[in-house]
């Protein structure tokens, strides 16, 4: 029979109804980031304007999810995801339904051409954080989520973070936000921020690495380039298929899914110890 309303497992499907809400709530909010940084982009260049007038932030997000989970069926056009994957040429591919762990795999997701996949790459990082470095983001990025900064805001953002004389790079989240009191009022920006649990300047576990090695007798350098990190948590309901649907590689240019970007985080995926620091992308050139 059915269970009458306030039942045994009443609980349960609240508890569920709120995790459902939690994620559509960080799906909508990339949405709007994206979409923010898009209108941002095509206001200031025509060719991109031209050719991207019709993608959207829910068309960008949709497809990164679609590549990532095995549970979404859809990419971010509505269609199933397999159409796309199954159809791609030369050679199909399965999606990774997993979680992204290098920028390489950026060049595999439906709908990601080298524009958008350095949008996403100069203003995203694969690693889980919630921290975002105001010393370092692209302007595009800082006025997306404070769409409230003027263009002369910007301006005088800029020169601080970069100019000693003004103060330098900004030493904390209080340092930045009170520069920006001294501009204007900016509170509903912050309290957006911690609404999101997104902090300015907070602790980052994710270090860049260059080595360079020259050879004289040949003439010749190699340069090694690193992403050391925590690996991302393991996804319970992917683990059994992130090593069988992983896709080889199709063959493409030199920005492709085929360049010289090794994901080299197979050899401490053995290990439960996701809060030590691994090397999570390597790339040779």
């Amino acid at each position: 029979g059915l269970r009458p309303p306030g039942g045994q497992n009443q609980p349960d499907v609240n508890a569920e109804q709120a995790r459902l809400e939690a994620m559509k709530k960080i799906r909508d909010s990339y949405v709007e980031l994206f979409n923010n940084m898009l209108e941002k982009k095509r206001r200031d260049d025509d060719g991109f304007r031209n050719k991207y007038a019709a993608l959207t932030g829910e068309i960008i997000v949709g497809n990164i999810l679609a590549w990532m989970s095995p549970s979404i069926r859809e990419d971010g056009n509505g269609r199933d995801k397999m159409d796309y994957y199954g159809r791609a040429e030369p050679t199909p591919y399965m999606p990774k339904n997993a979680p992204i762990v290098s920028d390489s795999e950026y060049y595999m997701i439906e709908g990601l051409d080298d524009t958008i996949v350095k949008m996403v790459r100069d203003n995203f990082t694969v690693q889980g954080t919630s921290s975002l470095d105001v010393n370092k983001a692209s302007l595009l990025l800082i006025h997306s989520l404070i769409p409230e900064l003027t263009a002369d805001a910007l301006e005088r953002l800029e020169k601080r973070r970069s100019d000693e004389t003004l103060g330098g790079p900004f030493k904390d989240e209080n340092d930045f936000w009170g520069f920006l009191t001294q501009i204007g009022n900016y509170d509903d920006a912050k309290k957006r921020f911690a609404e999101r649990g997104l902090k300015i300047l907070g602790s980052n576990e994710t270090y860049h690495a260059v080595i360079s090695a020259h050879v004289e007798t040949t003439n010749t350098t190699k340069t090694w380039l690193a992403d050391i990190g925590p690996l991302p948590p393991k996804d319970p309901s992917a683990i059994s298929t992130a090593t069988a649907t992983s896709p080889k590689p199709p063959p493409s240019g030199p920005s492709g899914p085929n360049s010289t970007s090794t994901n080299t985080s197979t050899a401490t995926s053995g290990t439960d110890d996701y809060d030590s620091l691994s090397v999570v992308y390597l790339k040779t050139e």
